[in-house]
């Protein structure tokens, strides 16, 4: 994972403003291209992401693993969602979540969650 340094953050804020756009990518089917979503339109990404809940992470020191969870709602009023889950078992899907910052490269989002 990429971390921000707080002068990074500053200067983000500064020039790009403080909103940041939460995109995630979903691997829907084993040897199939990523689907994108965002919480607003951003280039060839649409905006599909209705909310995000609070990012859980978990780590037990003494065990030495991780735990960590998210939810997300999608809308999927055009029903490409529904079409994906009638045709491939969608359960222990890998996704991976990122924030981006408006005006900047699409390489330059940050992973937040991976799993």
């Amino acid at each position: 994972m990429r971390t921000i340094s707080a002068a990074g953050l500053a200067k983000i804020a500064q020039t790009h403003g403080n909103e940041s756009i939460v995109l995630l990518e979903v691997d829907w089917r084993d040897g199939s291209t990523p689907k994108w979503y965002a919480d607003r339109d951003v280039e060839t990404i649409p905006g599909r992401i209705l909310t995000v809940g609070g990012l859980d992470n978990v780590v037990g020191v003494s065990e030495n693993v991780t735990s960590q969870s998210i939810d997300i709602v999608l809308d999927d009023t055009d029903g490409s969602i529904k079409t994906i889950m009638d045709g491939a078992d969608v359960h222990k899907r890998t996704a991976r979540v990122y924030q981006y910052f408006h005006g900047l490269d699409l390489d330059d989002k940050f992973l937040l969650f991976a799993g």
